[in-house]
């Protein structure tokens, strides 16, 4: 056993020096710039190709596999104790799978997390400012606009709703960085690809539209939330893999690739986008502002927003039926929330509607 024990420390001991390593010199931007911009952008171009070939999210594949051989070591642990044997061959196969976590976490800390103080895509391309209220009832316009330009040349279904297919949208996904990358030049090459979860209905019910994950480059995206929408989460999911690690510039960069891509499906998810989070921001700034824009949304504009409003809605009612659900969904988004704060996003997951400067700023120079 004290073998045993020697072995595993030894084993352990690189990945935590990594860890330690990048916890020390995280205050040095240039070594976070550079990780992030040069190792971190070559794993994720890399890995997003390769995965892109995949029909199915590797994550999910993976995640499902951890799970079930997690619960297998920890019964075939639990049963060796009860025996009284095979108790070290059941915890060296767990130590086994602790050190292959521990190896993981190490490369994910390396090209992933950089991107938190790496100097943003947007550095050089857009200035970052406060915003009046009459600056967000100027950009709300803008995007009311141009959604209701859009509203009528989108498909749609008998019902009225937005009728694009899930398998169209993550095709014409190929197309929307094209015109961000030349006007952002800081954002990074990749030819990551959506990937669709089978675990949607886990997803929603835990309150996640996507996830990208950066050990296989995989922009993987909720495909049970309302359709108008999944251009945007997938526009979102991709923004990681093209070098954006915060959350509110991850949904500023979706916004203005779709609005840039040359794609109506696109374009217009990305108005709604916009229109959703601006809405909010003025809503609270300046009421009467924003009844007055918003009573001007085109039927098929004011059909989708009300549509996703009411799912999300109909997903926040079953969680409350059922108090294990509830939890579930509780935890995960604690954990998320506590990850992102441990990060530097100080608002955790509420950084997600802190792109509203950043959209106004844009839309404003665009006028």
């Amino acid at each position: 056993m004290v073998v045993f024990m020697r072995r595993f420390f030894l084993l352990l001991l690189p990945p935590a020096l990594f860890a330690a390593a990048f916890y020390i010199l995280r205050p040095a931007e240039a070594v976070m710039d550079f990780a992030w911009r040069r190792a971190g952008a070559a794993w994720r171009f890399a890995l997003g190709l390769l995965t892109s070939y995949l029909p199915f999210s590797l994550m999910e594949v993976l995640g499902t596999a951890l799970a079930v051989l997690l619960a297998a070591f920890l019964i075939a642990l639990i049963v060796s104790l009860i025996r009284r044997r095979g108790v070290f061959r059941a915890a060296r196969r767990l130590g086994s799978l602790v050190a292959a976590a521990a190896y993981g976490a190490a490369i994910f800390i390396w090209v992933y997390l950089p991107g938190y103080y790496a100097p943003p895509a947007y550095e050089g391309a857009l200035d970052r400012r406060d915003i009046s209220s009459g600056e967000l009832a100027a950009a709300l316009t803008f995007f009311r606009d141009r959604a209701n330009e859009l509203s009528g040349s989108v498909k749609r279904d008998g019902d009225g709703g937005f009728g694009e297919s899930v398998d169209d949208i993550i095709t014409l996904s190929e197309l929307v960085y094209a015109n961000a990358e030349g006007e952002f030049p800081r954002l990074s090459p990749s030819r990551a690809r959506p990937k669709k979860m089978l675990y949607s209905e886990v997803m929603s019910r835990a309150r996640f539209t996507g996830i990208y994950f950066a050990l296989t480059g995989e922009a993987n995206v909720n495909t049970n939330e309302p359709r108008a929408f999944l251009p945007f989460t997938a526009a979102h999911e991709l923004a990681h893999s093209h070098g954006v690690a915060r959350e509110d510039e991850a949904n500023f960069f979706a916004v203005a690739a779709c609005l840039t891509s040359g794609v109506n499906a696109y374009e217009y998810s990305g108005c709604l986008a916009a229109l959703s989070y601006i809405g909010r921001a003025l809503s609270g700034a300046d009421e009467g502002a924003f009844a007055e824009i918003s009573a001007g949304y085109a039927e098929g504009v004011r059909r989708d927003l009300e549509d996703n409003r009411l799912y999300w809605l109909g997903i926040a009612e079953q969680n409350a039926r059922s108090p294990a659900v509830a939890a579930f969904s509780e935890a995960v988004n604690g954990t998320y929330d506590g990850y992102l704060k441990a990060n530097g996003q100080a608002s955790g997951a509420r950084s997600y509607g802190e792109c509203v400067d950043l959209l106004a700023a844009w839309a404003l120079g665009r006028m």
